[in-house]
Parts: C-alpha cells; structure tokens; sequence
C-alpha cells in the first residue's frame, strides 16, 4: 500500500513537474520569437535612420529671411563660424 502511494505520488510530481516545464518553456519560446521580431523591426528602423542620415541637405535656405535681433544677425555670425 505505501509503495503504491509512492508510485503515485511520484507519477504526480512527474506530471506536475512537465507540465510547469512545458508552460515555462512555451513562454521563453515566446518571448525568443518576440524578441527575433523586435530585432528585425530595430534593423529596418536602423536602414531607415542611415538613410536618412545619408542625404544631405543645405544648411540654409537662401529664400529664408535672416533672424535678427537688435544689433545682431545670427545669419551673420553663421557666416563668422
């Protein structure tokens, strides 16, 4: 009768112990497929954001009116520099 109920028991644990095994390893299986996602999205954000890096752009628009202020033009001093 005792080993009976130790069989049982440890036919429980076993039971128990693989279905808290495969619950935790659906969840890392999930999260691996999250985060492959997330880097895929991060590379074409990153091919985006060199692209736009790679273009250039005049500094100034010469049909722009110059800032001023009192005395100073800060077109002038952009000049200066």
């Amino acid at each position: 009768m005792i080993r009976t109920r130790l069989v049982w028991l440890g036919l429980g644990f076993s039971v128990t112990g693989a279905a808290i095994s495969r619950f935790i390893w659906r969840d890392l299986w999930v999260d691996r497929y999250a985060l492959l996602s997330d880097v895929k999205e991060l590379d074409a954000l990153q091919a985006r954001v060199s692209e736009l890096e790679s273009l250039s752009y005049p500094k100034s628009n010469p049909g722009q009116p110059s800032l001023t202020w009192g005395h100073l033009d800060f077109k002038e001093m952009e000049r200066e520099e």
